[in-house]
């Protein structure tokens, strides 16, 4: 039976769009196998947590690739080794590559990411106790347009920033700092994919000061400018919400899951 407040953040995501992948990829970060299951269970959501909406194979084909390939990195902040998530990542996508229909694409889709949402959750729970870079992420991914800083997530846990910093890089092979930055990139893909917001605005509500820190930020993570990344995520057919659509899912987070 799925949870209620997954069915609430559900339908408020529905009506967001870009949301559905941005629960996703948290889903995987903290291991929520239950999320991710529910995440699918509405039949429309298939297509469009990763963007295969057109009924051209090869173009499902990719769109597919592009979001499997954030899951595995989203996986990989969850405490999944390289190896780990890239094996997941290349195994589907030999697969996805002989696929022979859309619906098959889709099959694949819901499969790999539910995969890794589960070996993100084994690695957890191999753990003992719980664990300050776990709740650190969980608390980063509460805050991330809240002006979140590596000194206010030690704050909140009462732990000095190069402890915790030292904790991250064991654990993620990031500082916190650049954790946190990663993050932020995360969300502008998102934002850029399925948002009609200007790139200076997305740059904005993500705490960078400056467009040009933003641009930078991006550029530096990501391979490409925003506005790059933007015009390819518009070739992949990936359609934004109007205008009233993004407003809304900008002004109200998504219960319990954002």
């Amino acid at each position: 039976m799925v949870d209620n407040r997954w069915i609430t953040s559900i339908q408020h995501a529905q009506k967001r769009g870009f949301a559905l992948k941005r629960i996703t990829l948290q889903c995987i970060r903290n291991g929520d196998v239950d999320g991710m299951r529910a995440l699918f269970a509405p039949q429309e959501n298939l297509s469009t947590i990763s963007g295969a909406l057109s009924d051209d194979l090869d173009h499902a084909v990719i769109a597919c690739l592009f979001t499997w390939a954030q899951a595995a990195f989203a996986a990989e902040t969850g405490g999944l080794s390289l190896e780990e998530s890239s094996a997941l990542f290349y195994v589907y996508a030999r697969q996805a590559y002989e696929a022979r229909s859309v619906a098959e694409v889709l099959d694949l889709d819901r499969r790999v990411l539910v995969d890794l949402a589960e070996a993100v959750l084994e690695k957890q729970r191999d753990e003992d106790g719980p664990q300050p870079v776990n709740e650190g992420i969980r608390y980063i991914d509460e805050q991330l347009y809240d002006g979140v800083t590596a000194q206010r997530v030690a704050d909140h846990f009462h732990f000095s920033v190069d402890y915790l910093t030292r904790l991250f890089r064991e654990e993620t092979g990031m500082t916190l700092s650049a954790y946190i930055r990663a993050r932020k990139i995360e969300d502008a893909k998102a934002l850029l994919e399925g948002s009609r917001l200007e790139i200076r605005e997305i740059g904005s509500r993500l705490g960078f000061t400056t467009h040009s820190h933003f641009t930078s930020v991006f550029n530096k993570l990501v391979g490409m400018t925003p506005r790059e990344y933007r015009a390819l995520a518009l070739a992949f057919g990936a359609a934004p919400p109007s205008a009233k659509e993004q407003t809304e899912a900008l002004i109200s987070q998504v219960p319990s899951a954002v």
